[in-house]
Order: structure tokens, then C-alpha cells, then sequence
């Protein structure tokens, strides 16, 4: 892997009495999908607002590009990092136009007026995510994955070298989450970007993702490619569930599949 554009170091959060992770390293580079794993509660989104500096860790440094990454200015560090969040909590009755030129804030601030290279940028991204249609429409009158692609779009909007998905696939039929998947690899892999996203489907996580880390009972267990981590035991172990592993029959990547207990089959029937 080339140098990393984000690093973690012996990363500690807790909400109170109740540990989520500790002891976490972990890396990124630019031009790479990184698809953090794990049952609930194993920390996945807590990692991801760490490194989006919404949540300040107990213990540990995160670093950008070599620098302190809370030690960085808050607008420099947004102009670098884009988090978009599942539940995206943003007014809907702002127009799709109006929401991505939101994203152009870390570069213009609040008081300047949108220039032109700013409106070029979102038209930029209306044409490329397929939003142009929608541009006076609200966020309410959007489906779900239209919902989706303009959240994602407004994050881009940030012009940003890292972008943090968290779960850009719940809840999307399967035309959708093919779609959102399709665009993080091209964002990774033709722009650059490096994509860290948490993700609930395993086997999303391998058609996509160059590495993945898996998290479970507070500590990162592996991180790797796909055909490292993917691996029955490992997942078995972190999520408590018997699984059976197949080879993807066109990507020779792993598939996985639940595997039933004899006494638990009745609800197959």
C-alpha cells in the first residue's frame, strides 16, 4: 500500500462507562476502498465519526497527512474529509441545487457569495450523479437512493481526498446498492479518492473493497483484503453465527452464507 493519507494510532473511544474500541491501528491511502465490519456496537460508526473529528476519541492520535488531524483547522480539515452520514438530518425543504452548495462551505464560508468555479463544481455533480432533473425538487420528493446519491454528491461537493460513508447502502433495493457501489469504486479507483464506509452486508464489503477491518468485542481482529479477512473463523468469532464460505463465481472473491443449525431450519421451510 502506498503511504497513508490517515492514520490511527492506539485509537480509544467509550460512551461513558461502556468501552467501544481501544487500542485500534489503523490506515488508508488514496485510490482505496477501505469497508469497516462488525456486528452492532462493534464501533464502526464511532471510528468513522472519530475521523470526521465529530467525536473526539479518549485516548490515542489520528493523523492527515502527517499532521495532528485535531490540531488541524476546522475548515482545512473539512476541505480534506467528507462524511456522509446514513441519516443525513439535513432541511429538506432545501432544493438538491441548494443542498450541494452546501458542500462548497469549506471553501467559501458562510458569508461569500458561490462563484462561478463553485456553480460549476455542483453542476459538475448534478450532471455525474444523475441529479439534474431534481434540481429545484426538495429532498422530500426523492426516493432513497436519490436521497442517497445527493448526500454523497453534497460530500463530494467538498472537493474532499477522503470520503466517509457510514452504511450508504441501508435500506436500498438491490438496483441502488449496486449503483452506490459502482460509484464508490469509480471515486476510489478512477478520482483517487480514498473511501472508508462501514458497511452490514459481508458480502458487499468483498465485490467492493480493497482492504477490509473487521471489528468486534472492542479491538480491531483483522484487516486485509477480502480473501484475508473473509475467513469463516474470523467471522464466526465476531459475530457469533456459523457461516459457510463460496468463491464468487466470476470475482473468485468470498461469499458468505449463514449456515442454519438442523434444529433451526423450520423457519427456511
Amino acid at each position: 500500500m502506498s503511504n497513508p493519507i490517515i492514520k490511527v494510532e492506539q485509537l480509544s473511544c467509550r460512551y461513558g462507562a461502556r468501552e467501544v474500541f481501544a487500542q485500534l491501528d489503523l490506515d488508508a491511502a488514496q485510490g482505496e476502498v477501505l469497508a469497516l465490519l462488525g456486528p452492532n456496537g462493534a464501533g464502526k460508526s464511532t471510528l468513522l465519526r472519530c475521523l470526521a473529528r465529530l467525536q473526539q476519541p479518549q485516548l490515542g492520535k489520528i493523523w492527515l497527512n502527517n499532521q495532528p488531524l485535531w490540531q488541524i483547522k476546522q475548515r482545512l480539515a473539512a476541505q480534506q474529509i467528507a462524511f456522509a452520514p446514513q441519516n443525513h438530518g439535513l432541511n429538506s425543504d432545501l432544493t438538491v441545487e441548494q443542498m450541494l452548495l452546501l458542500g462548497r462551505t469549506p471553501h467559501r464560508g458562510w458569508l461569500l457569495p458561490m462563484s462561478k468555479a463553485d456553480r460549476a463544481i455542483v453542476e459538475q455533480l448534478l450532471e455525474r450523479f444523475n441529479l439534474a432533473q431534481y434540481r429545484r425538487q426538495s429532498l422530500a420528493e426523492l426516493s432513497g437512493g436519490e436521497q442517497r446519491r445527493v448526500i454523497i454528491a453534497r460530500a463530494l461537493a467538498q472537493q474532499p481526498s477522503i470520503l466517509l460513508l457510514d452504511e450508504p447502502t441501508a435500506h436500498l433495493d438491490l438496483k441502488y446498492q449496486l449503483e452506490i457501489m459502482q460509484l464508490v469504486s469509480e471515486l476510489a479507483h478512477s478520482d483517487g479518492v480514498c473511501v472508508i464506509l462501514t458497511l452490514h452486508d459481508l458480502n458487499q464489503a468483498s465485490l467492493c473493497a480493497d482492504r477490509i477491518a473487521l471489528l468486534a468485542h472492542g479491538r480491531l481482529q483483522a484487516v486485509g483484503p477480502p480473501n484475508s479477512v473473509l475467513r469463516s473463523e474470523l467471522i464466526e468469532a465476531a459475530y457469533d453465527v456459523p457461516v459457510q464460505l463460496i468463491e464468487h463465481p466470476s470475482h473468485g472473491l468470498p461469499l458468505v452464507m449463514l449456515q442454519p443449525q438442523p434444529k433451526e431450519r423450520s423457519w427456511l421451510v
